[in-house]
Order: structure tokens, then sequence, then C-alpha cells
């Protein structure tokens, strides 16, 4: 009985070791095979590839990460929910299709009811004042919103004949601070806008123009209680008073160019209305004339 037991007790140790040596021995054979396959253009190969991606993560964050870093068949794809108020306010502003779509993907990444922080809605993020003074009424409604948008684009183009360059950087930073030579104040915007309309055309021309656009002459509507966007950010233009309509009263915070963004006064005329002296501060509780 004793060399039975004794017999098992070998047989069940062997097992064992079995056991255990066999999975170790199939590790080491492949670590053998992977060793006995590695050669220096694999490892090169690693190596660029591990670059490259380090590379567009590098890209990424100098360009912002944003909407426009999508590959240009997901722009499309989003743009396409779009495509009918896109090619009509193209159609009817002379501006490329292709600009109202890359000024969309930088402002909103084509999300309607996107908002900024100094009260900006929509697609392409109109001010307040800007969406007064093309009469758009619903921020959020596609159609009011782009076709306000391409609108102020072909003002803007005609303004600075034709300049693409300088009409993007105008619509971002206003045009009061945007002139016909010189530098530009917001680059790396413009930058954005050019490299998602590069994706959208198929061209990476950074310094594409259009021709100069022939845009109907800007017909600014006096502001009513029916024309007064419902945004909390109006309240200052007492726009419903007949002796207020014409006037803005500075706020904390606000400056010449702000005013201008809320009002769509531009920033020479706020200038000229109120004889301001260089710098051109403003006080709060001052009340500025608008025309």
């Amino acid at each position: 009985m004793e060399k039975m037991l004794s017999i098992a007790l070998s047989v069940a140790m062997v097992i064992a070791v079995a056991i255990v040596v066999a999975p170790s021995s199939r590790a080491h054979a492949a670590a053998q095979q992977a060793a006995q396959s590695y050669t220096p253009q694999k490892a090169g190969n690693a190596l660029k590839s591990r670059s490259r991606s380090v590379k567009k993560r590098r890209v990424a964050r100098r360009t912002g990460g944003g909407c426009q870093t999508l590959s240009g068949s997901t722009l499309e794809q989003k743009a396409s929910a779009y495509g009918q108020p896109i090619h009509n306010a193209a159609r009817q502003h002379g501006v490329s299709q292709d600009l109202i779509k890359a000024v969309i993907t930088i402002e909103s990444c084509f999300k309607s009811k996107a908002r900024g922080t100094s009260g900006e809605k929509g697609l392409m993020q109109l001010m307040p004042g800007t969406a007064r003074r093309f009469n758009v009424n619903d921020g959020y409604n596609a159609w009011q919103n782009i076709n306000g948008g391409a609108r102020y684009l072909g003002v803007l183009l005609a303004h600075y004949d034709g300049n693409t360059r300088r009409a993007i950087a105008a619509y971002n930073a206003g045009e009061g601070n945007v002139r016909k030579t010189g530098g530009i104040p917001n680059p790396a915007y413009v930058g954005k806008v050019m490299q998602a309309y590069g994706k959208f055309s198929g061209t990476q021309d950074q310094a594409a123009t259009f021709k100069k656009q022939v845009v109907r002459p800007l017909q600014v509507e006096p502001a009513s209680s029916s024309k007064v966007l419902p945004w909390a950010d109006l309240h200052t233009v007492k726009a419903a008073s007949p002796g207020a309509a014409g006037h803005y009263t500075v706020r904390a915070g606000d400056t010449v160019y702000q005013v201008m963004r809320v009002t769509g006064v531009a920033v020479p005329e706020l200038i000229r209305l109120n004889q301001l002296p260089a710098p051109h501060g403003i006080k709060v509780g001052q009340v500025l004339r608008l025309r």
C-alpha cells in the first residue's frame, strides 16, 4: 500500500512539473522566435511610425486641435446637414460655399445651438450687434444664421477688395480692428479658417483670394421691439424707447470694440460721434451716441 502511494505521489509530481514547465517553454520559444525575426529595418519602421504620431499630436496642439483638424470627408459630412441654406446664402450674397463652411467649422463645428461667452449664437456665432445689423431674429435658426453670416462675409469681402484673409480676420475681430493694409490681429484664427477652407475646396493655397463681390447696399433697419433678438445681453441697447434708440450706456468691462460688437456701429464711427480722444477709453455709465 505504501509503495502504491509512493508511486502515485511521484506521478503527481511529474505532472505538476510538466504543467509549470510547459507554458514557460512556450514563452521561451516565442521570445526566441521574436528575437530571430527582429531586424534593424523593422526597428526603423517602428521608430518612424512613432515619430509620425508625435508630429500629428504637435500639429494638433499648434492648430488648437479643433474641428479644422478633422478629415475633409468628415467635414463634408457635417456640412451636408446644412447644404441647402449654405447653397442659398452663398448664391444670394456672392460668397463661396466653401468659405461659409470653413467659417462654420471654426465658429461652431456645425453645432446649430452653439453659444459663445460674449453672446455669440448659432452656426456662424453671430454677435448680437451683427444679428441686429442683418435682421436675424432667431440666432439658433440655421437658415437665418447662415444667411446673416454669409451676408456679413459678403460685405467684408467687398470692403477689403476681395482679400479673404482680411475679411476672415474682420469677421472674428471686427472691422474696426482690421485695416486694409498691414498686419492682422488674429493670424491664428485666420489660419484655422484657411486650413478648413483648403479641405473643402481641395486646395492648400493659404493666400487664396476671391474676386471682389458685388453686394447690395447694406440696409440697416432701425431697431424695434419686434426686431430685437431675445438675448439677455441686448438689454443695454434701449431700442424700445425712441429717445434712447441712438445711445448706448457703457457697462463695466466695456471697450469701444465690445460696444461695436454689441451695437454693430464701427469703432471709427463711435470715436467720431463721441469725439473720444486717444487711446479712446470709455467709462462705466457713459452714454455713447450711436448715430
